[in-house]
């Protein structure tokens, strides 16, 4: 079976956030347009971008939100790049995010003040920052291998070879015979698509 090669399920949520969505493609497109709007109205408002931690914190309570009136059936990874001064998770009065000082002041690897985050949400709003993550079923399939071969401070080369590794081995087990995958980048430099990966 091939299923379409060329479908984007990731959204680019600024500069440095992206929020990469699996599910329903209806809940999956239409929530994920609600969080991307909702962090950009934020960021217009007030003139503070939204910590990654404070974006999930933020879509963990809307999706739990509405799986108590009207559920999205979507599992979500959001991952970014904060840099000093963004805004925390708390929550103001309707719902939205609230300004309050910045919560990231960690090292990266060059010195600067920023850190890199993951975070694994599924449709039933459980949330937890991970080093890394999958869903669906792939991911019977690719934890194994990420458990054996991830390490901290990986360079790009080295995480593009660990995804290869992933892929090869979905492709040869599941039934689904997807050749192509669109691999995007978030780090100090932004947001990049990489080089399309063919397995």
């Amino acid at each position: 079976m091939v299923m379409r090669d060329d479908m984007d399920k990731m959204r680019v949520l600024d500069d440095n956030k992206i929020v990469a969505a699996v599910g329903d493609a209806a809940d999956r497109d239409q929530f994920c347009e609600f969080v991307e709007k909702n962090v950009t109205l934020y960021r217009m408002r007030t003139g503070i971008p939204l910590s990654t931690k404070a974006v999930a914190h933020w879509t963990r309570r809307q999706l739990a939100t509405a799986l108590r009136k009207g559920p999205y059936q979507t599992d979500m990874l959001i991952a970014g790049y904060d840099r000093e001064g963004g805004v925390t998770e708390r929550d103001d009065e309707d719902g939205g995010p609230s300004a309050a000082a910045g919560d990231t002041d960690l090292p990266d690897a060059d010195g600067g003040g920023g850190a890199p985050s993951l975070y694994f949400m599924d449709y039933l709003a459980s949330l937890k920052k991970l080093n890394f993550a999958v869903h669906g079923y792939a991911s019977f399939f690719s934890y194994g291998i990420l458990d054996k071969y991830y390490k901290e401070n990986m360079t790009v080369e080295e995480a593009v070879e660990l995804l290869r590794k992933c892929l090869f081995e979905i492709k040869k087990r599941l039934v689904i015979n997807q050749a192509r995958f669109m691999v995007r980048i978030v780090d100090r430099n932004g947001v990049r698509l990489l080089d399309t990966i063919e397995v």
